[in-house]
């Protein structure tokens, strides 16, 4: 008998701890704020004791951290009378009201008008509910293709929606619009399309993505202000501009950018977890406006093998890389490389791309435009691809380089036929067989390295050499 009744008591506390959900309908009458007004009642677990004299409310079998949140309005049951609204939850049977209980209750069933972080929201066509709470939160959160005309969440500054899986914008019936013009935070496990009219306007809001399930960003939801993916893949459903930050892996996350036009006004942050960034289709101009990060455990893959253009530069943070075959095209304002790489194809268009650390480039380099590719003191530029990778085989025309700070070094490696890029150079150096040509005059402002088994064709050129010539 006591082992049968231990078991019992087992299985009482198992029972007790199942995750309490309710599906949970906005009013209908055009809605109202998140925390309380937007929804209609709905009974929860246990009962409640208050007094009429005290903001305290104890509760028996209660799980008031899961199922109530701040904002909500505690009722009775029945008549839905309001004993007060939740400035504070302890635990699971003590919470706080704003205000003294509106009546006292010894032991009372009661309802509430709000949303918990299990519960299923459902919204009716018309309805506009504003989150008006930094804790808003709920199970999933859709339409349920009842009422007129299109439903809204409005968030106000400061604000923040957690939906811990699904949030389907819009139904068949009814659009559904996300209004972030004054700020707030969503975060969602997907986000999925109910209907092709649904919009979002980003204002100065940030939108998470925690990839409960795989998301396609619904084609309507062209514009952003900050997106962050923090876990699961998330793939471009269409255009889509970033008007602020891209960030990329608090979490294990993908983000694919796959056929469509992609513009990344902000900064670019991938691997503040092991995040990727994966470019999995040609079509559609991939621009990044604002400065592109990889961190240690980031990665950078361009399957596509597509040209990709940067507007404000490049940071190395100990991220991995697969450049592919396309171009790497650094344009509209001078910027800068932070740290090392080693990337194919370098396209530089009228500004100056500075090279601080350690460069090299295997497929090409070209420059356009009065584009200048210029190093940084004590900086390596490791040129390591041949000739015949020019178009023709010849060096293009206007293409130099700026390597006449101190100490730095420009090393010609390629094992075949290389020409030197025109331009001033502090230290020069060849090795690894290579054969090169000078094209035109050098002045090298320190010394010249010419290695065992490599050659130097200088040309019928002047060239001026400050510091020593090594054979």
């Amino acid at each position: 008998q006591p082992l049968r009744s231990f078991g019992l008591f087992i299985l009482l506390i198992a029972a007790s701890s199942v995750a309490f959900s309710a599906t949970i309908t906005s009013n209908g009458t055009g809605g109202g704020n998140w925390s309380s007004s937007a929804w209609t009642n709905s009974p929860r677990t246990g009962t409640i004791t208050t007094l009429n004299t005290s903001t305290a409310v104890t509760g028996v079998g209660t799980l008031f951290l899961t199922q109530i949140n701040v904002g909500s309005v505690l009722k009775t049951t029945p008549g839905g009378v309001a004993i007060g609204t939740v400035a504070s939850v302890t635990d699971d049977t003590h919470l706080t009201l704003v205000a003294n209980a509106a009546s006292t209750n010894g032991g009372i069933s009661f309802q509430f008008q709000g949303m918990a972080s299990t519960d299923v929201a459902l919204v009716r066509g018309g309805d506009i509910i504003t989150v008006d709470i930094p804790t808003a939160a709920c199970a999933s959160l859709s339409g349920n293709n009842t009422g007129a005309g299109a439903w809204s969440l409005v968030f106000n500054a400061g604000s923040q929606l957690t939906v811990s899986g699904a949030f389907t914008i819009g139904d068949v019936g009814h659009a559904g619009t996300i209004v972030m013009t004054a700020g707030g935070y969503l975060k969602v496990g997907n986000l999925v399309s109910g209907n092709a009219l649904s919009a979002l306007t980003p204002g100065s809001g940030t939108i998470e993505i925690t990839g409960a399930t795989a998301t396609t960003i619904p084609a309507s939801f062209n514009t952003f202000n900050n997106l962050t993916i923090s876990g699961g893949a998330t793939t471009t459903g269409g255009a889509l501009t970033i008007n602020g930050n891209l960030q990329i892996g608090t979490g294990t996350s993908n983000f694919v950018a796959a056929g469509f036009p992609l513009t990344v006004t902000g900064t670019t942050t991938i691997g503040a977890g092991t995040g990727k960034l994966t470019i999995s289709s040609a079509t559609g101009a991939k621009v990044f406006d604002g400065q592109v990060i990889v961190n240690g455990g980031g990665t950078w893959a361009n399957t596509a093998n597509t040209n990709v253009e940067f507007h404000n530069g490049f940071a190395n943070n100990g991220g991995a890389f697969t450049w592919g075959t396309g171009i790497q095209i650094f344009n509209t304002n001078n910027q800068s490389l932070t740290n090392n790489f080693s990337i194919p194809n370098v396209e530089i268009d009228g500004i100056t791309l500075t090279n601080p650390g350690t460069l090299e480039i295997t497929g090409s380099l070209a420059e356009t435009t009065t584009g200048i590719l210029k190093q940084g003191s004590a900086a390596t530029l490791n040129i390591n691809y041949p000739d015949i990778n020019y178009p023709g085989g010849i060096i293009p025309a206007g293409i130099t380089i700026d390597a006449s700070t101190a100490n730095n070094t420009v090393n010609y490696i390629y094992p075949g036929a290389q020409s030197v890029i025109p331009g001033n150079y502090y230290n020069l150096s060849f090795s690894g067989g290579t054969t090169a040509t000078a094209v035109s005059g050098l002045t090298i402002s320190g010394n010249v390295n010419t290695d065992l088994g490599t050659t130097l064709h200088a040309g019928d050129f002047t060239h001026f050499i400050g510091g020593n010539l090594t054979n």
